[in-house]
Order: C-alpha cells, then structure tokens, then sequence
C-alpha cells in the first residue's frame, strides 16, 4: 500500500482531562465480524467519546454527515450522541479540560471485565494509565490508557450504554482499528492486556479475536509521520460519496477509497477538529443472504 503524508501528532495531555467532565462535573477486505448478540464482549470496542475543540461544529458535521443528534447529559460540557434513538457515544467539550489540545480526537473504548487488573496489565506491559479508574452514573467504569507507542482509548467496565449491534446498520459503528508503527508488534500488547488472540492476516494486519470471532484489527500505518492512533468505523452505503460530503462540511479526506484498498470499500477522513474516521461499506451476512440464489 502507498504510504500516505499525514502529519497528526496527538497531545498525550488530551487525554489525562479528557473524560474529567464525565467523572467531575474493519477488518481485511470488506469481512466484519459476525456478533450475535449486541451485549459487548471483554476485549470488544464498544463505546466512542469524542473530545472537541469545537463542539458546535462538531454537532453540525456529524448531524449533517450522519445524521447524528446530540442530547444533554446532565454533565455541563458533555453530550450524548444519538443514531435512531439510541445512545451511541459522547461528545465532550475539549475548552473546558485544564489543557485544551489542538485537535479533536475519538477515544475508543474497549470493554473489560475488571478494571483495576486490566490497568495493572497496561502497566506490566510497558503501556500508561493517563487517567485512573472513575465509575460514573450511566456511564459505568472507564479509565483512559496508552498503549507502548502512545496510542490512546479507554478501558471500560459495566457501562450499561455500550453496546455492539450483531448487524450494524448504516450510521452506526462498525468497527475499530489501529493504525501502528507494526501491527504484529502491537498485537501482542493488546493480548496481554486484554485477553485477545491475534490472528496474522499478513505481515501488515493482525485481527484480535475474542468469543470466536474478529473484534478488532491493527494495520501497519501506510501514513507517514502520524502517531500510532486508534480509529473507529462507520457503516456507510458510499464510502466516497459520504467522503465527499465530509468535505462539503469542512473535513478532509486523507484515504480516497481505492480499488487496491479493501475493494474501494474504505476511506478515511478527518472531521473539522482533525479527528480521524473510518467510512466503511459493508454487507450483513443476512443481507448477503438475501441475494443468493
């Protein structure tokens, strides 16, 4: 794969405020995993918080993108994000942490059976523990971690909001991957902290599978400069018509979806704030199944 020039160096001081508000105040191919049930399973991504540092042109790019809403939470500087009357993550207003970081960035939260041993296991591992452990109402427990090249997300714990779709439907997440400096490297990080097996697809990408199935992946980043970073999907219908108009509202495309990628099923874009997501075409095996013969 081409490498691709994309400067992102994200401040690791991001996420050492980044939840305080809440707590104080796709795979190779165009194959997904098959989930049965929508109860997330330990080592699964299942919640999203963006961290803004424009949290109304945050509001407007995803309303309008896809078709996103945003509701009070009753945290000053936290939102909930809404698809189709469900709570699929959370906005947070980056303005009012101690720091505010130069761009916007997802932090992607992996589901944990218990906290406080994941975090010890972070340690063990040579990763960091930027924020510790809170439990917060409707929220659940989460702390914010780095793993050894920096890459930030959350570990989360009985968080009755997260949630995994067995077929997501356009609008919603899909999936999550992480762009690193060496993904075979990286995924043995992620099995001793998490429990996940690697499953070598190539030398450049590593699926980590828990309960059978495929649960999230890690590439080798084809972008150059760029700070290994955890980036989530989105099921689209048209990856590069919705790329298109991520433009029209102020994004920018930083993988155009390719024949040689994926089989065009994939772009990346970046929102207004410079947080990076995943556009992701997709077909459900019962929609697959519909169409056979």
């Amino acid at each position: 794969m081409k490498r691709i020039r994309w400067k992102n160096t994200l401040p690791v001081g991001v996420a050492l405020a980044s939840l305080a508000l809440v707590g104080g105040c796709a795979s190779s191919g165009s194959r997904m995993p098959d989930r049965a049930s929508r109860a997330p399973l330990a080592g699964q991504f299942a919640w999203h918080d963006l961290v803004s540092t424009d949290v109304a042109a945050s509001r407007v790019f995803y309303q309008q993108l896809l078709d996103w809403t945003f509701v009070g939470s009753g945290v000053d500087g936290y939102e909930w994000i809404e698809y189709q009357g469900q709570i699929i993550g959370g906005l947070v207003d980056a303005t009012r942490l101690e720091r505010t970081p130069r761009q916007s960035i997802w932090l992607n939260g992996v589901v944990v059976d218990d906290l406080e041993a994941a975090m010890g296991r972070i340690l063990e591992a040579g990763g960091q523990i930027l924020k510790e452990a809170q439990r917060v109402p409707k929220r659940g427990g989460f702390a914010v971690v780095a793993d050894r090249e920096g890459a930030l997300f959350q570990l989360v714990a009985e968080n009755p909001l997260a949630a995994s779709p067995s077929e997501p439907s356009t609008g919603q997440w899909l999936w999550t991957e992480l762009l690193s400096a060496a993904a075979p490297v990286a995924a043995n990080f992620y099995e001793a902290v998490l429990g996940v097996e690697p499953a070598s697809v190539s030398d450049a990408y590593v699926l980590l599978m828990a309960g059978d199935s495929p649960q999230s992946g890690i590439v080798t980043s084809p972008f150059e400069e760029t700070a290994s970073v955890w980036v989530p999907f989105v099921r689209v219908a048209d990856p590069a018509v919705t790329a298109e108009r991520a433009v029209e509202l102020g994004g920018r495309v930083v993988l155009a979806p390719a024949k040689d990628v994926r089989g065009g099923s994939l772009a990346i874009i970046l929102d207004p704030g410079g947080a990076p997501l995943a556009l992701q075409r997709w077909t459900a095996p019962s929609e697959m199944a519909e169409v056979s013969p």
